[in-house]
């Protein structure tokens, strides 16, 4: 009905249940307009793999935006990903540069 849903999940009635949100979470502001909407929990996938601090440049930089795509296995290797995930993530089409 034209809703998004997270603003159909927010006001449903959840007791202690909290409300992650996952997808397309690439910048600070849209980790802040989530929670904004009633999300308890931003869940990180590509943000997260591309910076491994994450949590604290979105603190230091309101403005933070995870690297651009794709990177470099060199960029992988020195966020402390392994051999076998960098070889995985490069199944990822548009991830790891060729």
């Amino acid at each position: 009905g034209g809703q998004r849903l997270i603003d159909i999940f927010a006001q449903l009635p959840r007791g202690d249940v909290r409300l992650a949100v996952a997808g397309h979470l690439y910048t600070a502001a849209d980790m802040r307009a989530c929670l904004e909407a009633g999300a308890d929990i931003v869940a990180l996938g590509r943000a997260a793999i591309t910076n491994h601090n994450v949590p604290l440049l979105v603190a230091a930089n309101p403005d933070f935006s995870m690297r651009e795509l794709p990177v470099s296995r060199a960029v992988l290797d020195s966020e402390g990903l392994g051999e076998s995930f960098i070889n995985y993530m490069a199944g990822w089409k548009g991830f790891v540069e060729e």
